[in-house]
């Protein structure tokens, strides 16, 4: 396991831990950083996106939010499932949940599983928000990651990747690089 993934998964164990307590006020917690993750997932990715120079990638994740985003509050308006906590009928699918995945999809599908993992189980705590707060049932929480995770393999690429191999009389170079 490389470092950078075990400081995400030391991260996100301490945020866990650090929500953990009891009765209204974990759940308060929770529903909290749920809210925040929904926010703070696509602008983590679009910054990382940004401050790599990746200009293709950043207009693939801009569409692949906004399409995905657009489809779910179209759905929300025409299905009409009522919320589990009774506050509206536009549970399904889960925006919060589209926008985590949406953000998560797009880091494991351009810059590969390092990005992916942690970003899903970040993503998996947001769905786990909130069913835990009573605003989705569980089927409002996978239909949104389903949602979010196929509009982003639509236009989501990974980064080119090149390979060359050179063969002299005294010498064998191979040749690996990643444009952006």
């Amino acid at each position: 396991m490389t470092g950078r993934i075990r400081r995400w998964i030391t991260v996100l164990t301490l945020a866990v831990s650090l929500l953990a307590g009891s009765g209204a006020a974990q759940a308060d917690d929770i529903k909290k950083a749920g809210d925040i993750l929904r926010f703070a997932m696509p602008i983590f990715a679009g910054g990382y996106s940004l401050a790599r120079g990746d200009d293709d990638g950043l207009v693939q994740f801009a569409k692949s939010f906004l399409v995905s985003s657009g489809i779910a509050f179209g759905l929300k308006k025409a299905i009409h499932e009522e919320r589990p906590n009774h506050k509206d009928d536009e549970s399904f699918p889960s925006g919060h949940v589209v926008n985590a995945v949406s953000a998560a999809s797009y880091l494991d599908h351009r810059y590969g599983w390092k990005f992916g993992l942690p970003s899903y189980l970040l993503a998996a705590f947001v769905g786990y928000s909130r069913v835990e707060s009573h605003e989705h049932h569980v089927i409002d929480v996978v239909g949104g990651a389903f949602l979010s995770w196929g509009v982003s393999h639509i236009f989501v690429t990974p980064l080119p990747i090149q390979a060359g191999a050179e063969i002299g009389r005294d010498r064998a170079l191979l040749r690996i690089s990643a444009q952006w």
